[in-house]
């Protein structure tokens, strides 16, 4: 049976507190009809180490397997810059896992017929930002 976990983190900048993350992701869980199975919550001061390193990252690495969904709120919570996000999502695909980053859904859903490329560049804005304020 394919699972649904969610991964959350808590860092003050992102928008939303890691409850309301996890209150939005077994929303959507819910709204694709699914049963959801557990959620990996890592602290703030992990956001620096690649997911993999992370140790709920790694837990849930280990815990997913082929045809399990990964809910993540934000890219934000799952990596630091393109070049992690990129190596995140390919540990998960490696396994056959898909990932579901709940804000961009929840976004296109609102705006139907939104286009799938605001992702990319949506990711792109929040890595510009982060380097202006030297966070990379």
């Amino acid at each position: 049976m394919n699972q649904a976990f969610g991964y959350t983190r808590d860092d003050d900048r992102l928008e939303l507190t890691s409850s309301v993350q996890l209150t939005r992701i077994m929303g959507l869980v819910a709204a694709y009809g699914w049963d959801f199975t557990e959620n990996f919550h890592d602290q703030a001061e992990a956001w620096l180490e690649p997911v993999h390193q992370r140790p709920e990252g790694a837990r849930l690495i280990e815990a997913a397997s082929q045809g399990d969904t990964v809910f993540v709120y934000s890219a934000a919570c799952l990596s630091y810059s393109a070049t992690d996000f990129a190596r995140a999502v390919e540990w998960f695909h490696r396994k056959r896992v898909s990932v579901v980053l709940v804000s961009e859904t929840l976004r296109l859903a609102k705006n139907a017929g939104g286009n799938p490329l605001d992702l990319t560049k949506d990711l792109a804005l929040e890595i510009f930002d982060r380097a202006m304020e030297g966070r990379l």
